[in-house]
C-alpha cells in the first residue's frame, strides 16, 4: 500500500479483519485492510503532510497532535 503511494492513517486493531481460521493468520493472504476514510494519496514518501484533523484521535502520533508537518508512512507505523 505504502509502495503506491497510499497512506490509511487510522490502522488500529478494529481496522484490521482476519479471513479464515486464526492458526492461519501468520499468512499474508488472511490479514485485510479495511476502512479507508481517511486514506490519502501521496506523491512522494518523502512529502510533507500538514492534514491534522484525520484518525482516531486517541491513536494519532506526536506530530499530528502537535500540528508540525509529518510524512504518512511512520504515521502509520505509529
Amino acid at each position: 500500500m505504502h509502495d503506491l503511494g497510499l497512506f490509511h492513517f487510522d490502522l488500529k486493531l478494529e481496522n484490521i479483519m482476519i479471513d479464515g481460521p486464526l492458526e492461519l493468520a501468520l499468512v499474508d493472504s488472511w490479514v485485510k485492510i479495511v476502512d479507508f476514510g481517511w486514506t490519502q494519496k501521496v506523491e512522494r514518501s518523502d512529502q510533507l503532510l500538514r492534514t491534522f484533523d484525520m484518525g482516531t484521535k486517541s491513536i494519532n502520533p506526536p506530530e499530528i497532535h502537535y500540528r508540525k508537518p509529518f510524512r504518512g508512512e511512520p504515521v502509520d507505523v505509529f
